[in-house]
């Protein structure tokens, strides 16, 4: 073989040795920034990621985060978060393979041994929750979580779940889908009983960071059934809601949303149900009004006991000056 062939195919072979390597340090850098990127601004607000430590190998890394939630009562509830990171650059998974940065399988855990140990009393074996993430080189991330089915008996009462999938899919450019499907819920005790069969939620968004981008969301039970005295079962369960813009603006949103029921077998004179109602003409100032407003009720009564200073009270009159200049079309049947 001439040099001439022999340099670029070392290059070639130290691009592909050196390469996980290279992805091991953009993981380490993106991972929590991007984790905060894909939520809504008020949400960022209140979460705190901490690195604990971040064990780098070449082909694979290993890493523990916490993630401390502040709540409306003034405390901090804390989430540990076990990675197992392997390094690209090509990642597979449940859909499919394409070219990524890393595929990450997550263990998240709280860090309330009280609340931990109160879930193992209720459960001898809690069921296995798995959760992968995979980062494409061209920003799309994907989110699988997978939950095992759990049983738990107590005296003459018992509960089964059947088990959770859930899938997410965010793009650069933050339009999201996502799919989560629910196995069938029984309760059972010495007078009671009831069952769900199973429930699939299908969601999607424009922007994800944004709570009033144009989104939709979709549910779907097959039936409800209770043998309590009363009696009642539902079938063919629907709703949905719609977020988009309203036509002609660029700063006003309609709102859609439909709740059905095929069929209602109950003492109730009530056999099906069809409700739809839907709001247009919505200033999405008005409603980027609320979101803040509710942000900094939750903050300032964590950190004031429930006095307000002038930023609420000027949200407040803010919020009311939006709605009386705004006459909102609306329907209901």
């Amino acid at each position: 073989m001439s040099r001439k062939l022999l340099i670029p195919a070392a290059l070639l072979l130290a691009l592909v040795i050196a390469a996980p390597w290279w992805v091991g340090g953009q993981v380490r850098s993106a991972l929590p920034n991007n984790m905060l990127y894909l939520m809504p601004e008020n949400i960022q607000r209140q979460i705190n990621i901490t690195e604990l430590d971040y064990e780098r190998g070449w082909f694979r890394s290993r890493a523990n985060y916490q993630f401390d939630l502040l709540a409306g009562n003034g405390e901090t509830a804390s989430l540990l978060v076990a990675m197992d990171i392997r390094h690209g650059p090509w990642v597979t998974g449940p859909g499919g393979s394409f070219p990524g940065l890393a595929s990450i399988r997550v263990q998240p855990s709280l860090r309330d041994p009280a609340f931990q140990e109160a879930l193992e009393d209720l459960a001898d074996d809690l069921p296995e929750m798995n959760m992968d993430l995979r980062v494409g080189l061209n920003q799309r991330l994907d989110v699988a979580l997978t939950m095992a089915p759990m049983e738990i008996s107590e005296a003459d009462e018992e509960l089964s779940f059947a088990g959770l999938e859930a899938y997410l899919l965010t793009n650069a450019d933050l339009s999201a889908e996502g799919f989560v499907s629910i196995g069938q819920i029984t309760a059972s005790g010495s007078d009671m009983g009831f069952t769900m069969e199973g429930m699939e939620i299908e969601t999607g968004t424009e922007q994800i960071n944004d709570l009033f981008a144009p989104s939709f969301a979709m549910l779907a039970v097959p039936a409800v059934n209770s043998n309590q005295s009363l009696g009642f079962s539902a079938s063919v369960i629907q709703a949905s809601t719609r977020l988009s813009v309203t036509p002609g603006t660029d700063d006003q949103l309609d709102l859609a949303q439909q709740i059905s029921i095929g069929d209602i077998q109950s003492n109730m004179p009530l056999e099906s149900l069809d409700w739809q109602l839907a709001i247009r003409e919505v200033p999405v100032d008005l409603l980027r009004n609320y979101s803040e407003l509710a942000t900094a009720l939750q903050e300032q009564l964590a950190r004031n006991g429930g006095n307000f200073d002038a930023q609420v009270n000027a949200l407040l009159q803010q919020g009311g000056v939006e709605l009386l200049r705004n006459s909102l079309a609306m329907t209901n049947h």
